[in-house]
């Protein structure tokens, strides 16, 4: 059976690593929206933790503050209109924002939860790069889930002697 060189698989889940062992939410979307970034080539990926129906922390690759004045916006109003609605929605980029190009948005959801939105500036003719983003977002459910289980709170009862 051919397969991809052990190199090159080595090289693609090492991309998964930081998702996997993040210490944080915030550090789960970080690396989400790098990996989403670097894997589709996208000029803009942004991943938003869903709270209710609101969005709640953001990240962004690449996270410099001119790529946020660019994309922001337009991300920003899918990934909360796709989180109130509880389904991907996309809207095509206003004229000038980036040509042939087209936004692409997953829900990470989990039980009929949403936990947060992945959304992608995809290049004109994206091909392969985009289109793998849905194998990533399995990872990052599942990350998600794990760090946003609520904690015990229940106090521990003192020995009674």
């Amino acid at each position: 059976m051919d397969g991809p060189p052990a190199q090159d698989l080595e090289s693609f889940l090492g991309l998964f690593l930081p998702v996997l062992s993040a210490g944080s939410v915030e550090d789960v979307l970080a690396a989400a929206a790098r990996l989403a970034g670097e894997l589709s080539g996208a000029p803009a990926a942004a991943a938003f933790l869903v709270q209710g129906e609101e969005l709640g922390g953001e990240a962004w690759f690449p996270a410099a503050d001119a790529v946020r004045a660019r994309f922001g916006p337009h991300l920003r109003r899918l990934a909360e209109d796709s989180a109130r609605r509880g389904t991907a929605l996309t809207a095509p980029f206003p004229p000038g924002l980036e040509e042939g190009g087209e936004p692409r948005v997953l829900l990470l959801a989990d039980g009929g939860r949403t936990l947060g939105v992945l959304c992608v500036a995809c290049p004109p003719a994206h091909g392969e790069g985009c289109s793998r983003l849905g194998g990533l977002v399995a990872p990052v459910i599942a990350r998600l889930a794990g760090s946003s289980e609520p904690e015990d709170d229940t106090p521990l009862e003192p020995d009674s002697d």
